[in-house]
C-alpha cells in the first residue's frame, strides 16, 4: 500500500509566486526498501506556467553549509494534474527503487515560482509518517547533515539551498517492498481408496502401483511449528484368483503436500513471549523516536548499516515461581555499523536514540552497560557497541 507524507498539513501561505522559475523540494528517508512510484504536491491556488515533478539522489556533500549536488532519477509533467489549491500525486513512468535509511530528494520545478509554503518548517522540526521521514535541516544522517526544504531559482539546476528550511509541500508517493511470514499449515486428506483386479497363475504377481499422490490446502493458520500433514488409513481393495503360490504385492509412492495459504501467527508465551516482548518493545520504541534504525533478532545474521541485534536474555527468578514465568532478565543489544572511515561517528549519532528506546522496554528497564566491541557478521567483524540492559515483567 502507498505511503505518503502529506496528509491534513495545512501550508502557511497557499500561493506563493516568486515571478520567475525556481525549484523547490523535501529531503526523505524511508525506514524499510521499496520504490518511489510518483510525486505528491499541493497546488498553489493560482495554476499558471510549467510544473514538473522530479527525483534525485542526494550525495556525500549536501548538506545545509555546501552546494552539493545530486543525480536525477525520475522526472514526471504535472500539469495535466494540477488544480486550484488542490493535493495532487502523479507516478512516475517507472517505479524507483529506494533503499532504506539512505535519503532522496523530491521536488517540483515551476517555471513561475508558485508554490504552497509554510516557511522554517524544517527549521524547526521533522516530520514522520508511517516509514517515511522527512529530517529537520542540519539532522544527521548516512550522508551527513541535511540539507531539508531546499529551493533554488531557476527549473535546470538541483536545490541545494535552505532559505531557513521551509515545508514546500512536496512530497514522495512511496511503496514497501512486500514481505512474507512464515508459518505452518495443516493439511488432512481425506480416505484414499486403491482398487485392483486380475487372475495371477503359477508365481506370478500382481503389483498394482498408485501414481503420486498430491495434496492441495488453502485457507488460514491458527497454530504454530512444524509442518503437520495428516493422512488417515489408506484403503486397498484388490480382487483376484492366485494358482499355487501366487503372491499379490501393491506399492504406494511417496504423498507430496502443495500448501498455500495465509499464515496468522498468534501471540508467543512463556520464555519466548518474554524474548518477543524485549524484542518487540525495542523496536516500536526505535520506530516512534524516528531513528534509521532496524532491530535484528539474529545472532548468526548477516547484518550491515543500522542494524540492532538483540540477543538472547539472561533470565532470572524470585521466590516461588513458574519455570516459563521469570520476573526479569538481563541482555545484551550490539548496534552494529559498517566498516569505513565514518562508522564511529555513525555509531555515536545512533547510539542516544538507542539509550533511549531500550529505556522504553517493558515496565522497567536500565542500562547497566555500553562498551565499543566488534561484532562478526559474514568473514568479517563489524564495529558495534555493546549496550547491557536489566529489566523486569
Amino acid at each position: 500500500m502507498a505511503e505518503v507524507l502529506i496528509t491534513s498539513q495545512v501550508p502557511g501561505n497557499a500561493n506563493v509566486a516568486e515571478g520567475s522559475g525556481a525549484t523547490v523540494s523535501t529531503t526523505f528517508l524511508s525506514a524499510v526498501d521499496g520504490t518511489l512510484d510518483g510525486v505528491q504536491f499541493k497546488c498553489p491556488t493560482t495554476v499558471s506556467g510549467t510544473f514538473e515533478g522530479v527525483a534525485w539522489s542526494v550525495d556525500t556533500d549536501d548538506s545545509p553549509a555546501d552546494t552539493g549536488t545530486g543525480t536525477q532519477l525520475a522526472a514526471v509533467n504535472l500539469v495535466p494534474s494540477m488544480s486550484s489549491g488542490a493535493l495532487i500525486t502523479v507516478p512516475f513512468a517507472s517505479p524507483v527503487p529506494v533503499l532504506a535509511n539512505v535519503p532522496y530528494r523530491i521536488g517540483v520545478r515551476t517555471s513561475e515560482g508558485r508554490y504552497a509554503a509554510t516557511g522554517g518548517f524544517f527549521a524547526s522540526s521533522g516530520l514522520t509518517v508511517g516509514n517515511l521521514t522527512a529530517p529537520q535541516t542540519g539532522a544527521t544522517t548516512v550522508v551527513g547533515p541535511v540539507a531539508n526544504g531546499a529551493f533554488i531559482e531557476g527549473i535546470t539546476l538541483y536545490p541545494n539551498k535552505t532559505f531557513g528550511g521551509g515545508f514546500y509541500f512536496v512530497g514522495p508517493v512511496f511503496t514497501p517492498t512486500a514481505t512474507e511470514a512464515d508459518g505452518a499449515i495443516a493439511v488432512t486428506l481425506p480416505p484414499l481408496q486403491a482398487a485392483s483386479s486380475g487372475t495371477v497363475t503359477a508365481v506370478g504377481n500382481l503389483a498394482p502401483a498408485l501414481p503420486p499422490l498430491q495434496a492441495s490446502a488453502a485457507g488460514t493458520v491458527t497454530g504454530t511449528g512444524q509442518l503437520a500433514a495428516t493422512l488417515p488409513a489408506l484403503q486397498l481393495t484388490v480382487t483376484g484368483e492366485s494358482d499355487e503360490s501366487g503372491q499379490l504385492s501393491l506399492t504406494l509412492p511417496h504423498l507430496t503436500g502443495l500448501l498455500r495459504g495465509t499464515v496468522e501467527t498468534p501471540p508467543a508465551t512463556g520464555l519466548v513471549g518474554a524474548y518477543r516482548a524485549i524484542v518487540t518493545d525495542l523496536g516500536d520504541a526505535l520506530r516512534a523516536l524516528g531513528a534509521p534504525l532496524r532491530v535484528v533478532d539474529d545472532l548468526a545474521a548477516n547484518v550491515d548499516r543500522g542494524a540492532v541485534v538483540v540477543g538472547p536474555p539472561t533470565f532470572l527468578w524470585e521466590g516461588l515461581c513458574s519455570p516459563d514465568e521469570p520476573t526479569g532478565a538481563t541482555f545484551e543489544i550490539y548496534l552494529v555499523e559498517d566498516l569505513g572511515e565514518r562508522a564511529v561517528d555513525r555509531l555515536l549519532v545512533n547510539l542516544p536514540a538507542l539509550l533511549v528506546a531500550v529505556g522504553q522496554i517493558g515496565n522497567e528497564t536500565s542500562v547497566t552497560g555500553c562498551v565499543p566491541g566488534a561484532f562478526p557478521s559474514g568473514t568479517s567483524d563489524l564495529p558495534c557497541y555493546q549496550v547491557t540492559a536489566e529489566t523486569t515483567f
